[in-house]
C-alpha cells in the first residue's frame, strides 16, 4: 500500500503561511529605511555646510569691522580716545578669532582652547608691540574644547586681563612675566591670569566696579556661571572657576 502523499501537498505543507509576504514587507521597510537614512545624511550635509558658510561670513564681517577701527583709531588724536578704539578692537579680534578657529577646523561643536587662547595672547603681546626681550609669556592650557558661547567669553576675559598687564604692569622699561594657565580640575575649569607687575592700586576692588575693564571682568564670570578671585601681592592675579558642565 502506497502511503505516500502526492509531491504538490508536501510543498504546501513545507511553506509557513504568509511568509514569502512577510519577508517581502520587511525588505520594503528596509529599504524606505535605507533612503530615509540616505537623506538625513544628505541634510545633515547641507546644514553643517550652511553653519560654516554662516560662520565664515561672522569672521569676514567681524574683521571688517576691526579694519574699519583700525583705520579710524588713526584720525583719533585724543589719546584717550584712542584707546579706547584700540580696546574695543581687541575686543572685536577676540571673537573674530573664536569664528576663524572653528572655520578652520572639521569639529563644530566645540573650540580648541589650547590652540585659540595662545593665538589670542600672542596677537596682544604683538599689537601693544611688547618687548619679547623684556616681558615673558608662560601659557600652560589643558586640552579640551569648549562651546562657541563659552570660548567668546573666556576669550574676552583674557583679552581685559592681559591687555591690562602689558599696558599698566611693566612701566618705564620694567622686565616680568604674564602668565595665563586654564585646567581642568573634576567639575570645574580654573582659570589663573597673573603678572608680577606694580599691581593695582589699593582703591581698586572687584566689588567697585571701576574702572570698567573690572565691570566687564565682572560680568563676563556671571555668564559663565563663574566665581572670581582678584589677588595684588606680588603683581595681579586674577583666579576664576567656572563649571565644566557647560561646554
Amino acid at each position: 500500500m502506497n502511503n505516500s502523499l502526492p509531491s504538490s501537498h508536501t510543498d504546501n505543507c513545507n511553506k509557513t503561511p504568509g511568509l514569502e509576504e512577510n519577508l517581502q514587507s520587511v525588505k520594503m521597510l528596509l529599504e524606505k529605511e535605507k533612503k530615509r537614512s540616505e537623506l538625513l545624511e544628505i541634510e545633515l550635509k547641507e546644514k553643517e555646510n550652511l553653519l560654516r558658510e554662516v560662520r565664515h561670513r561672522v569672521k569676514n564681517n567681524l574683521q571688517v569691522v576691526s579694519s574699519l577701527l583700525n583705520i579710524q583709531s588713526d584720525y583719533v588724536k585724543d589719546k584717550e580716545a584712542h584707546k579706547l578704539f584700540i580696546n574695543s578692537l581687541n575686543r572685536i579680534k577676540a571673537m573674530a578669532m573664536v569664528h576663524e578657529n572653528i572655520y578652520q577646523t572639521s569639529n563644530s561643536s566645540g573650540i580648541d582652547i589650547d590652540k585659540y587662547l595662545k593665538d589670542l595672547v600672542i596677537y596682544l603681546f604683538r599689537s601693544y608691540n611688547i618687548n619679547a626681550g623684556l616681558i615673558k609669556l608662560n601659557i600652560d592650557i589643558g586640552s579640551f574644547s569648549l562651546s562657541l558661547d563659552t570660548a567668546i567669553t573666556c576669550g574676552l576675559l583674557i583679552n581685559e586681563i592681559i591687555s591690562n598687564s602689558f599696558k599698566h604692569a611693566f612701566p618705564d622699561g620694567r622686565s616680568g612675566n604674564v602668565q595665563l594657565s586654564i585646567q581642568d580640575s573634576a567639575d570645574q575649569y580654573i582659570m589663573v591670569v597673573s603678572d608680577d607687575g606694580i599691581g593695582l592700586p589699593d582703591n581698586i576692588k572687584l566689588e567697585n566696579h571701576s574702572p570698567f575693564g573690572l565691570l566687564l571682568i565682572s560680568t563676563l564670570v556671571d555668564q559663565i556661571n563663574g566665581n572670581i578671585v582678584l589677588e595684588k601681592q606680588n603683581g595681579t592675579k586674577f583666579t576664576i572657576n567656572f563649571p565644566n558642565k557647560i561646554i
